[in-house]
Parts: structure tokens; C-alpha cells; sequence
């Protein structure tokens, strides 16, 4: 079995044992986990903005870290996550839930229909310059994981 199909069993398996509960309440102190793709989201010492910028549906995609409780979860999560972009992750930007309700308008909802423990950073506003501001407020309060 190739290492790809064994993550997708690995993370089919142990969805598919917690996908009858509803996901749960994002707690303030909750630390979440950006992955970034692509280089112009960091530099060797801090997190930029453009590792936050929403997508085009105006939601940027986190992981809740704190809920990854072993090591070993978080790295295969990294991994399978990674598989399925068909990209490596270069780094992870850490930021409490609550650091994410310091920009304006933005809060966390929990989106689990097809990773456990995925959650989404809504609110985001339609002009890019402002996007850009809240992003760099993201930026400030992260921390950065090579």
C-alpha cells in the first residue's frame, strides 16, 4: 500500500468513527494551525500576512492544534493534508482562537465535514485592502513553526 492510500485510510478510519458528533465550541484559549504552502506566507523569523488571506469564499482553512492532542496526530494530519494539496507544508502559523477575534469582525466556526478537527476563520470583508489589515493583525499574534 502506497504511503498516500494510507493516509487517506488512516483519516478515513478515524473520521468516520467521530462523524456522528456534532463538532465542538471552539474555546478562546484553543490554538489553531495555519498550514502554509508557499513561501511568500513567512520568512525565517515571522509569519506574513498573506499566510491568512482568505480564499476566494472568504474563509481561511485552520486546523484546531490544541484538539490534535498527540504529537503523532498533528504530524499525520500534516501529512494527509499535505497528500491531498499535492504540495509539502513549509511552515505553521500558531494563533489562539481568541488573538483571531482581535481583527475585527473575524471569529472561528468549526467545519468538520471532511476533516476532524478543521475549522474555518470567517467574517472576512470583500475589499482586499481591508483583508490586508485584518490579515496582518493574524500575522502579528501567530507564531511561526518551520
Amino acid at each position: 500500500m502506497k504511503i498516500k492510500e494510507l493516509l487517506k485510510c488512516i483519516s478515513k478510519k478515524s473520521w468516520a468513527s467521530s462523524k456522528t458528533t456534532t463538532p465542538t465550541r471552539i474555546k478562546p484559549d484553543e490554538d489553531l494551525a495555519r498550514f502554509i504552502f508557499h513561501s511568500n506566507g513567512f520568512n525565517s523569523s515571522r509569519v506574513k500576512q498573506a499566510a491568512f488571506l482568505p480564499a476566494k469564499n472568504l474563509e481561511t482553512s485552520v486546523f484546531r492544534k490544541t484538539k490534535l492532542v498527540e504529537k503523532s496526530e498533528y504530524e499525520i494530519k500534516k501529512k494527509i493534508i499535505s497528500s491531498e494539496r499535492g504540495v509539502d507544508i513549509k511552515a505553521v502559523a500558531t494563533i489562539k482562537e481568541n488573538d483571531v477575534e482581535l481583527a475585527e469582525g473575524l471569529t472561528t466556526r468549526a467545519e468538520e465535514s471532511k476533516h476532524k478537527w478543521h475549522a474555518n476563520i470567517i467574517g472576512w470583508p470583500q475589499e482586499k485592502h481591508e483583508q490586508k489589515q485584518l490579515a496582518q493583525i493574524l500575522a502579528h499574534h501567530s507564531s511561526l513553526e518551520t
